[in-house]
């Protein structure tokens, strides 16, 4: 299965990630320090669901989802420490 190149030209590179462009969501400022914290302390952590959807469709979100590798207390940590 190959890439779809029309969905590839809608990414772009933000601080070395690759996310949707014109995304919404990547301006959450609570969102993006949670994540940015979950990638400092060497997890892995992506948006994932409604939010990366919409962001394609260029709807508004109406919550923010990430996964991770990072165990529960970690993410706590994490996210009390980003503020």
């Amino acid at each position: 299965m190959g890439c779809d190149r029309a969905y590839v030209a809608r990414m772009e590179r933000v601080d070395g990630i690759l996310i949707p462009a014109g995304t919404a969501w990547r301006g959450d400022a609570a969102a993006r320090r949670v994540f940015d914290a979950l990638l400092a302390g060497g997890y892995q952590a992506y948006f994932v669901g409604g939010c990366v959807r919409n962001a394609l469709l260029k709807e508004p979100d109406s919550d923010i989802d990430l996964a991770t590798d990072a165990r529960p207390d970690e993410v706590t940590l994490a996210a009390k420490e980003a503020g």
